[in-house]
């Protein structure tokens, strides 16, 4: 009997204290780590021929734990649903941040491409952002701007009386921007595009709330659709970027300037766009709504082979809107926008949107 009170303590002792040091692990890490939630739901009518479209949204999640005193890992996972019914997930971000000082960090891993001060500041969470839809020289699929990269970046600020200074440079692989992939390909053979980009910021002390600045950004494509030993193959891109943002109380403004230039045997440029977006919040009961308004324009150059299957050389854009936070982590909006070739706006939508976060 003691014997075999020896072998079943032999046995349970260890897992007893492994099963202590599971649980412990896993409380450190429920105390390092942070969850978050987004959703929304959207309603679109068409002035044209007054129908109502239905949208449910996306649901994106975010994970950021603490791995140690400099180490973080951040994760962005976006699930959309598709015509069928079932859900779409991807990876949108995922990247570790070292952080070994104020003047010097490090990222490694997939991010939301740095060339545009939209891009980098609001992501996938409809919440996040105050209007609607994005301005139309950042949306998504339209080839101004790559939109994620997988990238090793390093990034700082260096604080002063007289104001702050930020810097970024990196290098890695755009994953999504060139063409569209054929039968024949996979994801792995069209979208790995080396790339590099650099940019700085400045925050000077003596305006509140002002900051300025730009990026460069190249990228050599690997995989085209056009063919080769034509005088239309595109091999470099490149995008020069530079924005003024203001925050002050109650007031914000932002304003964003692209161009971009791509290079084979000859060269084509000329196209650009920008946008100017306003945003008050208002006073009294009202303090909750934010009202905000946008003026967008795009110009493409349709000699230049990424361009060619356009149909619109030049967008321009108005949009406006009304967003009230009825809750504290419960937005409703409603947005107008009406758009078209040059200055026409022959296209008018309203857009009614509920975001949230959890």
């Amino acid at each position: 009997m003691t014997r075999l009170f020896l072998i079943v303590a032999w046995f349970a002792v260890p897992h007893m204290a492994l099963s202590q040091d599971l649980t412990g692990l896993i409380e450190d890490l429920e105390a390092k780590t942070q969850f978050g939630l987004f959703s929304d739901f959207q309603a679109e009518f068409n002035d044209a021929d007054r129908n109502a479209e239905l949208y449910n949204g996306h649901l994106v999640g975010h994970l950021t734990t603490k791995l140690s005193r400099r180490a973080t890992y951040f994760a962005e996972v976006s699930l959309s649903p598709d015509q069928k019914g079932s859900g779409q997930a991807s990876l949108e971000r995922a990247f570790f941040q070292f952080s070994f000082s104020d003047p010097f960090r490090l990222v490694l891993g997939r991010i939301h491409t740095p060339v545009s001060r939209w891009n980098s500041r609001y992501h996938h969470g409809q919440y996040l952002q105050t209007s609607i839809n994005r301005p139309q020289v950042v949306t998504y699929g339209n080839q101004m701007v790559p939109i994620h990269s997988i990238v090793a970046e390093v990034s700082g600020t260096l604080a002063r009386e007289t104001g702050a200074l930020s810097y970024m440079a990196g290098f890695g692989v755009s994953e999504d921007h060139g063409h569209e992939p054929n039968e024949e390909e996979s994801a792995a053979e069209h979208s790995k595009n080396p790339s590099a980009y650099a940019g700085l910021t400045i925050e000077p002390a003596s305006v509140l709330g002002l900051a300025f600045g730009g990026v460069a950004y190249v990228e050599h494509f690997d995989h085209m659709q056009h063919d080769e030993g034509t005088d239309s193959v595109v091999e470099y891109e490149s995008i020069l970027s530079g924005f003024v943002q203001v925050d002050r109380f109650r007031w914000a403004l932002m304003a964003e300037l692209l161009s971009v230039s791509h290079y084979g045997k000859q060269w084509y440029a000329g196209s650009w766009g920008y946008y100017v977006q306003a945003e008050h919040q208002l006073w009294g009961r009202m303090e909750r709504a934010v009202v905000y308004g946008r003026y967008g324009t795009v110009l493409k150059n349709l000699e230049d082979p990424m361009f060619a299957s356009d149909d619109c050389e030049r967008w321009g854009g108005l949009t406006g809107g009304l967003r009230i936070n009825v809750a504290p982590r419960v937005a409703a909006t409603t947005e107008f926008r009406m758009y078209g070739e040059g200055l026409s706006f022959e296209k008018r939508h309203v857009y009614v949107q509920i975001s949230a976060a959890f």
